[in-house]
């Protein structure tokens, strides 16, 4: 049994402080990050946490000139939603309801939205193939034609990854869904079984699973690490300048912002 007061702790919104206005020393902020980040890895491949500091560079405009409707950061050219980040945002409420939405939304950013978005950004071919294989994939399982039918595995969220338990938890028991995209992978899924915890962050699932990995077989937490460095991170709606991870800079300057300037 994880004791929750031990290692989320960590979690715990302190004041709202940003990269911009904090008294609590950086030190403490990442090695916090850190151990979290070794919690969140598990199935999913999480997490960036301790990753070496990023400045963060005022971004070229969108491709087309325009960022879409609700971006509110980019990786590069990749939009990051607002909706994305609060779906994930409502999975790590399941560990900490007491905390604030900067808070949540900060930890979805931290663990799992930036190296998501970060790998689908560095593979792009590769991840368009593993989608494609995965919707072919579903297709075939729907119909009860496939021969490799995936692996099965029972865990909470720390056993599954924070991602994949979030996403079943939505699911109907027996049915194949999917594909969801991981941090470097797609994944289709079958709930299988629900256990119910005393508290929802004590559920704990068994799901059947095919995977399509669209980064390197011998692709490490080092390497997820490192990617960070390869990519740039731009600040599209201004009220979300607080929220960027520690990790991804060592400061905010204003000319960070690359969103409307109205």
């Amino acid at each position: 049994m994880i004791d929750r007061r031990r290692i989320l702790t960590p979690f715990k919104e302190r004041g709202g402080q940003s990269r911009l206005q904090t008294t609590v020393p950086l030190a403490v902020m990442m090695v916090a990050t850190a151990i979290l980040a070794n919690l969140f890895s598990c199935a999913d491949h999480s997490s960036k946490g301790m990753g070496p500091a990023k400045d963060v560079q005022e971004s070229a405009p969108a491709a087309h000139g325009v960022w879409p409707e609700g971006a509110v950061l980019a990786v590069d050219d990749a939009p990051i939603f607002q909706k994305d980040v609060d779906r994930a945002s409502k999975w790590v409420q399941f560990l900490h309801p007491e905390n604030t939405q900067p808070s949540l939304r900060r930890m979805a950013l931290t663990h799992i939205i930036l190296d998501r978005t970060t790998l689908a950004v560095l593979y792009p071919k590769e991840r368009d193939s593993a989608r494609g294989d995965a919707e072919s994939a579903l297709e075939e399982l729907r119909k009860g034609d496939s021969i490799n039918k995936g692996r099965s595995v029972t865990g909470d969220w720390s056993g599954l990854g924070l991602a994949l338990w979030g996403e079943t938890r939505a699911l109907e028991v027996g049915s194949w869904s999917g594909p969801f995209e991981l941090i470097g992978r797609y994944v289709l899924i079958r709930k299988d079984f629900h256990f119910p915890g005393l508290v929802p962050a004590a559920d704990k699932f068994t799901v059947t699973i095919q995977e399509f990995p669209y980064t390197p077989s011998d692709f490490s937490r080092e390497d997820l690490a490192n990617a960070s460095k390869k990519v740039q991170l731009s600040i599209l709606n201004r009220d979300w300048e607080a929220l960027v991870p520690s990790a991804w800079g060592k400061s905010l300057p204003t000319r960070w912002y690359a969103g409307p300037k109205n």
